[in-house]
Parts: C-alpha cells; sequence; structure tokens
C-alpha cells in the first residue's frame, strides 16, 4: 500500500484544524465569570453574613476584605460552573428562571380567562 505523503499545505490546514478543535473543546471546562459567581447562593449568603458582620460594629473596609477573600477562595477552589450546560445551574437564575415560567404562566391564565370572558359578553349582547 502506498504511503500518502501530505503537501506542507494540506499539513498546516490539518493542524490549525486540530487547534480549532481543541480550542472549542477547552472553553467549556473553563470557569464562567464574575457574574455567575454572583448568582451564587454561596455569594448571596456571604454577602448576608458580611452585612450582618458589619452592622455588628466591624469596620467597612476589613468587612470587605474578608468578603473579597472569602469569595475568591470559593472562585479558585470551589466554583465549578461552566459553559457546558450547567451555567444556568446557579442559585439567581434558577430563581429568576422559575419566576419568569410562573409569571408567564399566570399571565397566559388570565390573558385565556379575560378573553373567555369577553366572548361571552358578545354572545349576550348579540341575544
Amino acid at each position: 500500500m502506498p504511503k500518502r505523503t501530505f503537501s506542507m499545505q494540506e499539513d498546516d490546514e490539518l493542524r490549525k484544524k486540530r487547534i480549532l478543535n481543541v480550542i472549542y473543546k477547552e472553553q467549556y471546562r473553563l470557569k464562567l465569570g464574575v457574574v455567575y459567581l454572583v448568582c451564587t447562593g454561596f455569594n448571596i449568603l456571604a454577602l448576608l453574613i458580611f452585612y450582618l458582620i458589619h452592622k455588628s460594629g466591624l469596620a467597612f473596609d476589613f468587612t470587605a476584605l474578608i468578603y473579597m477573600a472569602t469569595i475568591t477562595i470559593y472562585y479558585k477552589f470551589v466554583f465549578n460552573l461552566t459553559r457546558d450546560g450547567r451555567h444556568f445551574d446557579s442559585f439567581m437564575l434558577k430563581f429568576l428562571s422559575e419566576l419568569s415560567a410562573k409569571t408567564d404562566k399566570k399571565l397566559r391564565e388570565n390573558l385565556k380567562s379575560n378573553s373567555a370572558i369577553k366572548l361571552t359578553k358578545q354572545e349576550d349582547e348579540n341575544f
């Protein structure tokens, strides 16, 4: 069987495709940014705790420093949301999406009942 030889251009194209494939796959393993970190339940709990600590008499700058250090450590070692389809699993985004779904459902039910009432009123006026 003859050995296939690649031209320099085919070799470069093949290498470029491999690199692009690796980059495409690797982007889904990168951690998400600050917006998703802020929406986590841990961040909300940390904000509440550090607010209460600040209200108990500790200086704001020291409290903010402790909060930022805690969130940085959390992001470095615990936070694991990536673009792999779980990026809407953070606490606030789940809560907001469920709230939006419930609101849409109620609005649809309300619209349906209002349009049914209007139709029955029009039928009553025609008779």
